[in-house]
């Protein structure tokens, strides 16, 4: 399952867990996994956080054929079809695209894509949830090549930027949403942030206006998107350097497809069903994301937005991420979320909730953006046609922005 000598071997007095109260090597988790007791039974509820003693029972319950459920109760469902598979990972899905669901993997499937490599090894900050598809990629990336998972003292900004700076942090994995609050927030000002050398974001497109910000913010950091989800687990996928925003799929038993301007994907790591519906049909259909996007004619691909979000005015579908980036490229515009709302004339239309950078000037805001799409050929629908001031916006539990008023 996980070669835990062979890490022990290669890494055993490097540190895997390093925060303002741990520090714990590789040969010491690996103790605490042999020393763990999962729990009786073939299915276990876990609560998953960050200790090294939650991580280590983890490990223990895999090496042990266990079926994981992060969290206090166990869900109603029949996972008799899918025990036969074990060990098992069952992760709730976000539910935007549709009602939450419970994804049951094979630990074995996910873990195929990672290989055991002789690396430096990075200092990597810690700030997705360890029960996130995006937090558990990490973990195992950092016990695959023996990287160090930095725990911050909080998600704060300001626990953020003392990580970055006292720990000589390397990767900042993070959402676009997360980045951009962070950098807004001046917690990052007069640090000493050169030490970053790779910056992963997914979940969201990220506006130019923002990788502009961020790349001012760490001139020595590579802003890489990745690309997962957790009925897919994370995807092998490559940037294009052609284009920061697009992404290449090529690993063997990978594919993606477009229809209808929704992502098809292929993968060997797909969820084996869910807890509510039963087990899929076949190891290779096409999962529908969810996403939308468009090819490069390069073979890549970029991510525009989310199917569930379109805004349907007048029959012209619009794309909120689209209007975001619009905004996020006015000066007066420091956030934004964009939303629809019923309209009786056109049955939708644009609302958006934005943080001014000084005083709020709504009309002086529709003024701007009615001549910034005019200059992109772009209709007059992408204009809101209300725009509430507002002094953040939240996000979800994952750091992604929360463009719906209420949800978070």
């Amino acid at each position: 399952m996980i070669p835990l000598e062979e890490i022990v071997s290669r890494y055993g007095e490097r540190l895997l867990f390093l925060g303002d109260d741990v520090s714990v090597t590789y040969a010491e988790f690996v103790r605490m996994v042999s020393a763990a007791d999962p729990g009786e039974g073939e299915i276990l509820g876990m609560v998953l956080d960050w200790t090294p003693a939650a991580m280590a029972r983890l490990l223990a319950a895999f090496q042990s054929g266990k079926c994981v459920i992060p969290g206090n109760e166990i869900p109603s469902g029949n996972l008799d079809p899918f025990l036969s598979a074990r060990p098992l990972l069952v992760l709730k899905t976000g539910g935007t695209t549709g009602r939450p669901r419970h994804a049951v993997h094979s630990v074995e499937a996910l873990l195929k894509p990672y290989r055991i490599e002789q690396r430096a090894g990075s200092r990597l900050l810690v700030l997705y949830a360890a029960d996130h598809i995006a937090g558990l990629d990490a973990f195992w990336q950092a016990i695959h090549r023996g990287g160090t998972l930095v725990l911050p003292s909080g998600r704060d900004p300001e626990s953020v930027a003392r990580a970055l700076e006292g720990h000589r942090i390397q990767v900042l994995p993070a959402t676009p949403s997360f980045l951009n609050f962070l950098a807004l927030s001046g917690a990052l000002e007069g640090r000493d942030l050169s030490s970053v050398e790779v910056i992963p974001h997914g979940a969201e497109p990220m506006a130019d206006s923002v990788r502009e910000r961020i790349q001012s913010l760490f001139p020595n950091a590579r802003l890489v998107q990745r690309f997962g989800m957790t009925e897919l687990g994370a995807l092998p996928v490559q940037p294009d350097p052609e284009d920061p925003k697009a992404l290449f799929l090529e690993a063997p038993g990978y594919a993606w497809r477009i229809e209808e301007g929704e992502l098809l994907i292929q993968s060997p790591s797909r969820m084996l069903g869910t807890l509510e519906e039963g087990t899929l049909s076949g190891t290779g259909d096409w999962h529908a994301t969810g996403d939308l996007a468009e090819p490069t004619g390069r073979g890549s691909l970029r991510i525009t937005g989310r199917r569930e979000g379109l805004i349907n005015v007048g029959g012209e579908k619009i794309i909120p991420e689209k209007v975001e980036s619009l905004l996020l490229e006015l000066p007066m515009v420091l956030e934004a979320a964009v939303e629809g709302i019923p309209n009786p004339l056109t049955g939708q239309a644009v609302s958006a909730r934005v943080v001014f950078r000084d005083l709020p000037d709504a009309m002086g805001l529709l003024r701007a953006m009615r001549r910034l799409t005019r200059s992109r050929g772009l209709s007059l629908a992408h204009v809101p046609t209300r725009v509430e001031a507002v002094d953040s916006i939240p996000g979800t539990a994952v750091g992604k922005k929360s463009r719906h008023r209420g949800k978070a």
